[in-house]
């Protein structure tokens, strides 16, 4: 039977507007009865067969389902009412593929009967489905896929951008992901890929992440600590890494993660918070100090006073002179100046006011310092030192801690100093030199300040008119390093 029918304009939604044209409608195209049939309602898909202007002319149960419309209203529709984007050229197009025997794969929006939309992906096969002649279009609700897509791309995303570096390997190590904070962390190009490389082959000590690996175990992580040097600045950089098991969604062990910070910043404000709570400890002990002997000072001051009329009285010149003494320092603690503290050899403490720069204790003249964290660098102002000078003993220390702890210990007469230092730099360590010195009434040495940059103030400040400490610039040469430590010498 011949009739018009058409795609109404207000009931459903529209990409385009199809002239009204008469079809012929040969009854029911497939016999529900016919195992096709059965098949076709078993597809996962909704499948829709149209003629080749787009006119519906046989859906399955799962069309019916996913578009929200009886079978007899989806053969009232175009597949233009449907699937948003199509149009004649589309439809041409298709139509050509099948008969070059090609799939066609697209994806796109989709209208439901109650104007609601889902995102699809729309295969159409490559035969002509009889009796209409058209293509058969399989459409496929991918909203959960790409929520799932996108889930993961913002994950991808929060992992490649995250502030601490991230990896992920199998259980030999072998590298499945990084992102790039992780290769700046050890000094890589951030654009390098480093997927298939063993994780150890990114470190001179390969036994760091060894010892991690083999610690790491079901019930906890395992962290380390260790330092690598920045090629840009070439300073150290302290980095923390934390290794775990990796499991799938299957809660299988499929490889290790590891978390790797950046924690240089951490470690300075730890050792400049350990340097203030020290120097307010020892502020403490020193008020305590002071408290207690002037007090003392109080109850002495009569009796001194006595014994020193005695001494004049018995014309005894010598204990005259030490009574005196005693009497000064007694009348300086009643007045509340600082006491110094003295370690004597045995480890015993006393303490003393502040004598005179001749009273100083002096330092080791001959003895230097090489505080240097680069060990070439070390290695070389120490053979220079040797050969140009004869009787001297020479020490190194590899950061400002450490160039710290070996001055207490040895007190030396000349400090070869780099200014940048880990831990604690080549600024910082002076102060805490300078004060130790000024508490225990040490002498205090020479320093020659090393630097491949400007000098900051503070450096220019010390180094004054270069009497007492001098700067050297980085490369610095044997004959300028030999200068300036034969003045110091002399």
């Amino acid at each position: 039977m011949s009739h018009l029918k058409s795609s109404p304009s207000v009931m459903y939604p529209k990409a385009i507007v199809i002239k009204k044209a008469p079809r012929i409608v040969v009854g029911r195209p497939y016999d529900n009865q016919t195992p096709f049939a059965a098949l076709f309602n078993s597809i996962y898909d909704a499948a829709i067969i149209t003629d080749d202007e787009g006119w519906v002319m046989d859906v399955n149960a799962q069309a019916q389902q996913m578009f929200a419309y009886t079978e007899e209203e989806l053969r009232e529709l175009n597949i233009t009412n449907i699937i948003a984007g199509t149009n004649e050229d589309l439809l041409k197009m298709i139509c050509k593929n099948i008969d070059a025997e090609k799939h066609t794969l697209m994806e796109g929006k989709c209208v439901r009967g109650d104007r609601s939309s889902f995102l699809a992906e729309i295969a159409v096969g490559i035969e002509r489905m009889p009796p209409s002649n058209g293509p058969c279009f399989f459409v496929r609700d991918i909203t959960q896929r790409k929520q799932a897509q996108n889930y993961l791309l913002t994950l991808r995303n929060a992992f490649q951008n995250a502030a601490t570096g991230i990896l992920v390997t199998d259980l030999e190590g072998i590298i499945l992901f990084s992102n790039s904070r992780f290769l700046e962390l050890i000094g890589c190009d951030p654009d390098q890929d480093v997927t298939g490389h063993h994780l150890q082959s990114f470190f001179s000590d390969e036994s760091v992440i060894t010892n991690v690996m083999a610690t790491i175990s079901d019930l906890k992580s395992h962290t380390t600590e260790f330092s690598v040097l920045d090629p840009d600045t070439s300073e150290h950089i302290h980095i923390k890494i934390t290794g775990a098991l990796n499991r799938d969604a299957t809660d299988s062990v499929t490889g290790m993660v590891f978390i790797v910070e950046d924690i240089t910043q951490q470690k300075q404000i730890a050792v400049m918070q350990e340097l203030t709570t020290r120097r307010e400890l020892e502020a403490a002990e020193v008020k305590t100090r002071l408290q207690t002997m002037s007090t003392l000072g109080y109850e002495f001051n009569n009796p001194l006073q006595s014994l020193l009329s005695m001494a004049e009285k018995d014309k005894l010149g010598d204990y005259k002179r030490e009574i005196t003494r005693l009497i000064d320092i007694v009348q300086k603690l009643h007045m509340g100046e600082e006491l110094n503290q003295i370690v004597d050899k045995d480890g015993s403490i006393r303490y003393d006011l502040k004598l005179p720069a001749e009273n100083q204790k002096p330092s080791a003249v001959r003895s230097i310092l090489v505080a240097e964290d680069e060990k070439l660098i070390r290695d070389i102002f120490v053979q220079f030192l040797q050969l140009s000078f004869d009787d001297i003993t020479v020490e190194c220390a590899a950061d400002g801690r450490q160039a710290l702890e070996k001055f207490f210990d040895g007190h030396h007469g000349l400090i070869i100093m780099d200014s940048m230092m880990p831990i604690v730099n080549g600024e910082q360590a002076y102060d805490e030199i300078s004060a130790y010195c000024e508490r225990n009434n040490w002498q205090m040495p020479h320093i020659i300040f090393c630097t491949g940059f400007m000098p900051t103030e503070k450096i220019a400040g010390i180094i004054g008119s270069g009497a007492q400490h001098a700067l050297l610039p980085k490369p610095v040469r044997q004959s300028e390093l030999v200068e300036a430590v034969g003045k110091f010498l002399a």
